[in-house]
């Protein structure tokens, strides 16, 4: 996956536009996910930059899939709105248990948008003035 910048922010481009996700557990930096609103990737996650983050993907048999559970670390406490393809399924302030679970049936397509809004991101430290507020993990299709 090769950064982009795009402004300020870095956005990752998916290298083969037909790969699909099926059921299971997929990290942050697979390729078959394009990021846009995110941070540079670190090791084992990638942070929200700013206050919108959006995760684009393509997903087989899209029509059996009840959840997707998003592995995301609040940096503080974070007020977080999942929009799956225009439509909230999420709404609240996710604590430190690390997954956010989203009922998708009959909303997911195979083209999809995550959108997360969160409006809380604060600088990531006195040398660092990102905003952020979530360090995304993966992503789980049930």
């Amino acid at each position: 996956m090769e950064p982009c910048l795009n402004g300020d922010e870095y956005e990752y481009i998916i290298t083969d536009a037909v790969s699909e996700l099926s059921r299971g557990a997929y990290s942050f930096d697979d390729q078959r996910l394009t990021l846009s609103g995110w941070s540079e990737l670190e090791s084992s996650h990638v942070w929200t930059l700013g206050k919108k983050s959006t995760i684009n993907f393509n997903i087989k048999d899209f029509a059996a899939v009840r959840r997707l559970n998003l592995q995301l670390m609040p940096f503080g406490q974070q007020n977080l709105v999942v929009e799956l393809n225009g439509i909230e399924v999420y709404r609240g302030i996710p604590s430190t248990s690390r997954q956010v679970v989203l009922p998708v049936e009959g909303i997911l397509q195979q083209k999809n948008e995550l959108r997360l809004f969160h409006p809380n991101a604060i600088k990531a430290g006195r040398n660092d003035d990102r905003g952020i507020a979530f360090a995304f993990r993966g992503i789980e299709v049930e």
